[in-house]
């Protein structure tokens, strides 16, 4: 059997043979597939969210120049609607590059969810980031998943429910972690919500690579995610 090289989430990449090579050869589809799956979702909001914002912009500043003679008034309303959405197409880049660093930044995991949340949570939405347990302890490959399934929660929340608070629980205590993320909008159901998004398809597959547990329960005034994780006693790694 040929070996296997694994594309782990940092650090090199190894070489297995023998009974391993198909169980890594699927761990490595598993990733793939969920890169994939990262890179369509960022070409989704790109298209929807910039792309949108940009179109608009440019049909504003078409009408203003049409209007500025004989409508001077119309004409401004239409340039002011333009700087809104330019606007609102860089705050839209910003957001997606700030998402992208913080990933693969070197940051323990509460650090990491603090800046996310700073940079990216809409203003009218109060959040709160509650952290315990020694998070600093965990491998880089188990926090840098942990991170992104608690930010594709947040995210999902801020763009779709409309909330009005938002809260991030993470902590190790008593060989478990544990992240929460929990909101007070519109819920949805989980069950026609995978088979339809991306979303909850991508964080329940980046909990299955490292062995971790998702519950997602929504009910019309909210919803909550959470994700568990053995890990090893007095190490914050996760146990094999």
């Amino acid at each position: 059997m040929q070996p296997v090289n694994v594309p782990w989430i940092t650090g090199p990449s190894l070489s297995f043979t023998g009974p391993w090579a198909r169980v890594t050869e699927m761990y490595a589809e598993q990733l793939l597939w969920i890169r994939r799956n990262e890179r369509r979702r960022i070409a989704r909001e790109l298209h929807d969210t910039t792309a949108h914002a940009l179109g608009v912009a440019e049909q504003s500043l078409e009408l203003h120049r049409l209007l500025a003679e004989s409508d001077p008034e119309r004409a401004q309303q239409r340039l002011e609607l333009a700087e809104q959405s330019v606007r609102e197409a860089l705050k839209s880049v910003l957001d997606i590059g700030t998402e992208l660093r913080l990933a693969s930044q070197d940051k323990e995991l509460g650090d990491a969810l603090d800046d996310y949340l700073a940079r990216t949570a809409p203003t009218d939405v109060k959040t709160e980031l509650t952290t315990s347990g020694p998070l600093h302890e965990l491998p880089r490959s188990i926090a840098d998943e942990v991170y992104l399934i608690v930010r594709e929660a947040a995210h999902n929340a801020f763009l779709h429910a409309e909330p009005r608070h938002l809260t991030i629980d993470v902590g190790i205590a008593d060989g478990v972690l544990t992240a929460r993320v929990d909101d007070d909008g519109t819920g949805f159901d989980p069950e026609v919500t995978a088979h339809h998004g991306g979303g909850l398809l991508s964080m329940s597959e980046r909990a299955e690579l490292i062995g971790a547990r998702l519950r997602v329960r929504s009910r019309a005034t909210g919803t909550a995610v959470e994700l568990r994780l053995p890990v090893a006693a007095g190490t914050g790694g996760a146990m094999t």
